[in-house]
């Protein structure tokens, strides 16, 4: 409560709502809600110009950078790739991995397996002559 510039009677109540991260404890979203409703005219008109000039700027940015995000999201929510073996990691969203599963990595195995068969059987020729 206060006097205006004019001597008029100055009342104005200021909501504010935080949203915050629990965590860290840092702010999310903060939102005010002024109400002018027992303010005289002139000055009730005087407040609300100035206010409206302040954030308009502000509002603008926020305006773009949300439709930045918005083509951003829609624009990365189309897959283009048929690799389906691409997947997030739980613990970190920005980290991804891979799991291959090319024909050349069966044939490398079986020729592996083949090759200690093989070993093995030379292994136990090899002790049967002694």
């Amino acid at each position: 409560v206060g006097t205006g510039p004019t001597g008029s009677s100055v009342e104005i109540n200021v909501v504010a709502t935080l949203r915050m991260n629990l965590i860290t404890g840092r702010v999310i979203a903060h939102t005010e809600v002024w109400d002018f409703g027992k303010v005289d005219g002139i000055a009730g008109a005087l407040l609300q110009t100035q206010r409206n000039a302040f954030a308009a700027p502000k509002n603008l940015s926020d305006g773009v950078s949300e439709i930045a995000k918005s083509i951003e999201d829609a624009i990365g929510s189309v897959d283009l790739s048929d690799d389906d073996e691409v997947f997030a990691d739980p613990n970190d969203p920005m980290k991804f991995f891979t799991e291959t599963n090319k024909p050349s990595d069966d044939y490398l195995n079986y020729a592996l397996f083949v090759a200690a068969l093989w070993l093995v059987y030379e292994g136990l020729k090899a002790t049967q002559t002694l």
